[in-house]
């Protein structure tokens, strides 16, 4: 059963510049750590990309800032995909969507580029990461913990 997100208001709701990964409205689709878990029943899979999924996620925020300052889109795009990749290997739709949408935002050419859609992608990214990642650390020690009873 996938764990979800409340929306926050009926205000957000009905803004007409709406972003896809808040239509989801799913944090974590606990779905795919099953799969995971499935495939590995000895967790080391699933061990393994979590600590990716940390290591690659630990300076994200900094970069973000830096490359939003410098105008480096196109290191942005790049980090926001290889990010992408790692939340939906875990699960983390939200987080996903995010990155999806700072790497199709910031291929855009420079004339057409929304710096506002990114700086708002940065402000969501920094509002659902921590939420996120402890939702999945409850899920995962949830998951060692049944390994070790069982």
């Amino acid at each position: 059963m996938a764990q979800v997100m409340r929306k926050e208001s009926s205000a957000r709701t009905t803004e007409t510049d709406r972003f896809a990964y808040t239509e989801t409205k799913i944090l974590l689709d606990d779905a795919m750590i099953s799969q995971l878990v499935e495939i590995d029943p000895s967790c080391d899979l699933l061990n393994s990309l979590e600590q990716i999924l940390i290591d690659q996620t630990k300076d994200f925020t900094q970069k973000l800032n830096i490359y939003i300052q410098t105008s480096n889109f196109a290191l942005l795009s790049k980090e926001a995909h290889k990010l992408k990749s790692s939340f939906g290997s875990m699960g983390l739709i939200c987080m996903q969507n995010i990155c999806k949408e700072i790497e199709l935002e910031c291929k855009k050419e420079i004339q057409t580029l929304n710096i506002k859609k990114i700086i708002k992608y940065q402000e969501d990214y920094i509002k659902f990461y921590e939420p996120s990642m402890a939702l999945l650390n409850h899920n995962l020690n949830g998951i060692k913990y049944e390994k070790k009873t069982s």
